[in-house]
C-alpha cells in the first residue's frame, strides 16, 4: 500500500509544538493540512518533514498517546 504525502502538501502549513513539552530541548512538532500530516524536529526547522497521511498521522498520534513508543 503506497499513500505517499508530496511534502510539498505541508509547506504552508503552521507546525506547532505540544503544550505538554518541556524545556529539555526533545521536542517535535506537528502541522496538520486536509489530506496530511507532518512531523519534524523544533531545533531544525529546516529539516525534513516526516509526511503522511491524515489517517496515518491520527494513528500515530494515538500510538503515542497509549505509550506504544515508551521505553
Amino acid at each position: 500500500m503506497n499513500e505517499s504525502v508530496p511534502a510539498r502538501t505541508l509547506a504552508n502549513v503552521t507546525f506547532r509544538v505540544s503544550r505538554f513539552s518541556g524545556q529539555n530541548g526533545h521536542c517535535v512538532e506537528i502541522g496538520q493540512a486536509n489530506a496530511a500530516f507532518g512531523v519534524r524536529d523544533s531545533k531544525l526547522r529546516n529539516s525534513p518533514v516526516l509526511a503522511m497521511t491524515a489517517e496515518r498521522g491520527r494513528a500515530f498520534l494515538n500510538a503515542i498517546k497509549r505509550g506504544r513508543f515508551d521505553r
